[in-house]
């Protein structure tokens, strides 16, 4: 489920039942602003079994200030750990841009510190309308092999084990 934000329907959680009824796996990308620990809960209930929600920045307030919204780190942070609290699967997307290269190994180790799955992605592609003005957060090709190359799972320098598998090949 994602594509605008899920849980701005009143009735996501019945959604997500219904799919996982008729056998469906029930993943959701959501910006995690509009969740607490009920709304996880509720959601790991019905049947989702992976909660995935952006994180532009280690840092908080660069995070934030990005998305504009002030908490919503914090808010990001509280549902992924509370889903997984309730047996979930989390993943933090990362979009790799032109200004957060350097936090990829810090966001690194911050996902599989709380048990996370991360995917980094770097395509940034203009809007469906056309409009072009996003393309200026594009990474440089210089830039994402910095990122890379200071990329801990990249590189396969951490050995930590998440799950039954390894981070290597996670980017």
């Amino acid at each position: 489920l994602t594509g605008g934000e899920p849980c701005l329907r009143d009735d996501v959680a019945e959604i997500v039942a219904y799919a996982s009824e008729k056998r469906f796996s029930v993943s959701m990308i959501s910006n995690a602003t509009l969740m607490n620990g009920k709304v996880t809960q509720e959601l790991f209930d019905a049947g989702l079994s992976r909660l995935a929600a952006s994180f532009y920045h280690r840092n908080p307030a660069l995070h934030d200030g990005f998305v504009g919204l002030e908490g919503a780190w914090d808010k990001g942070v509280e549902a992924l750990r509370h889903f997984t609290a309730s047996g979930g699967k989390a993943t933090a997307l990362v979009m790799l841009m032109n200004w957060n290269g350097d936090a990829i190994p810090d966001l690194e180790r911050f996902c599989l510190d709380n048990d996370w799955h991360i995917t980094v992605d770097a395509s940034i592609f203009s809007r469906l309308d056309g409009d072009r003005s996003v393309l200026k957060y594009r990474a440089s090709r210089e830039q994402l092999l910095y990122a890379l190359g200071k990329s801990e799972l990249y590189n396969g320098r951490l050995k930590k084990q998440v799950g039954n598998r390894t981070p290597e090949g996670n980017i």
